[in-house]
């Protein structure tokens, strides 16, 4: 098999640049390029997956997943398709059952028990828990909710308790704030939110509504810090500062990101996003981690950090300073494993 790199996209989204493709695409292609393995970028949707399977399968050596789950509604034809082309020999980053275990909100929650989390932090699984523990949780401060699944802050509020059973909220998508005049107004505006559309689209979101429940951190307003990966070695940070008088991080909400490859300057929240790894890996139950990923921290008191997000679904580096750098390290990672795989297979059948 001639060594190919697949990158797969779909239209439409925020992610893309003026030539309808991700930013970040083209300088992955020009990566694997120096290292010999020729690529191309593919437009995927379901009407096209048997072509695709019969000019493909067997015949790519690595894919790469750039499609958010959530631009796609038959996400679960899209999983079943990467997993042929698995079958068929190819390296799938990042494999599907590690999105999942990785995407949601409700691993914040499962994280408690680690270095990671507040063990302030509380998930609501129904609409009930909701409604019983969200009142008692907002009596000890302003909390944030999320979404179990949500993309650029859509779907996460800042909630504050005002005098009498007034509720102040305000989204982080755009800095969209509102009051309730109660519990059961801020109930009814969440209850769709609750399962945010996801319900009905997949096995991939199935069960998995929820909602997450957070302290409210103002170390927020010195900016949020997030560490990329590339498997288990840190490779960049991205300081993700909000607009003055925002809680919102978000790159829509008009947060100025600044991104940094001088790892040294961000020793303490680098520390903090490696100390608990081991636990964000038994969470895998023996998955690799995915070649590229992130985690969010926000500042919690002097070179103390709490984990807010994790992101390994279509991870985004398109800033100019580092795209080049961060693509290489990508290529040189899968071409290793290609190198390694087909040794283990050579090995084996010797």
């Amino acid at each position: 098999m001639q060594d190919k790199v697949l990158l797969f996209e779909v239209a439409g989204g925020r992610d893309k640049n003026a030539s309808g493709n991700r930013a970040d695409s083209m300088p992955l292609l020009g990566a694997f390029d120096s290292h010999g393995v020729a690529g191309e970028i593919v437009q995927y949707s379901p009407d096209k997956e048997q072509a695709l399977l019969r000019r493909y399968l067997g015949k790519t050596s690595i894919v790469l997943s750039r499609i958010n789950p959530g631009d796609l509604v038959e996400i679960d034809s899209y999983w079943k398709f990467l997993n042929q082309l698995e079958q068929g020999g190819a390296i799938v980053e990042t494999r599907p059952e590690v999105m999942r275990i990785l995407s949601f909100k409700d691993l914040i929650y499962k994280l408690r028990d680690s270095p990671y989390s507040s063990a302030a932090t509380d998930f609501y699984p129904s609409l009930e828990a909701m409604r019983n523990r969200l009142p008692l949780s907002l009596m000890t401060g302003p909390r944030v909710l999320k979404r179990n699944f949500t993309s650029t802050g859509v779907g996460v509020w800042k909630l504050e308790l005002l005098k009498g059973e007034r509720i102040a909220c305000t989204e982080a998508a755009d800095n969209t704030a509102q009051t309730f005049d109660d519990f059961a107004a801020l109930f009814k505006f969440l209850q769709p939110n609750f399962f945010g559309g996801i319900v009905d689209k997949s096995s991939y979101f199935a069960g998995r509504e929820g909602l997450l429940d957070v302290p409210f951190l103002p170390g927020i307003r010195e900016g949020e810090v997030r560490v990329f990966f590339v498997h288990e070695d840190p490779v960049y940070v991205l300081h993700k500062k909000p607009q003055e008088d925002s809680f919102s991080a978000a790159l829509f909400s008009g947060a100025h990101y600044t991104a940094d490859e001088r790892l040294s300057r961000w020793q303490p929240v680098i520390d903090f996003s490696l100390w608990g790894l081991r636990r964000i890996k038994e969470e895998l139950h023996g998955l690799d981690l995915p070649v590229i990923w992130s985690m969010d921290s926000i500042p919690a008191g002097r070179d103390q950090y709490v984990l807010s997000d994790i992101n390994a679904a279509a991870v985004g580096f398109s800033s100019p300073s580092i795209v080049d750098s961060i693509s290489n390290r990508i290529a040189q990672a899968l071409y290793r494993k290609l190198l390694r795989s087909r040794k283990t297979g050579a090995t084996a059948q010797s």
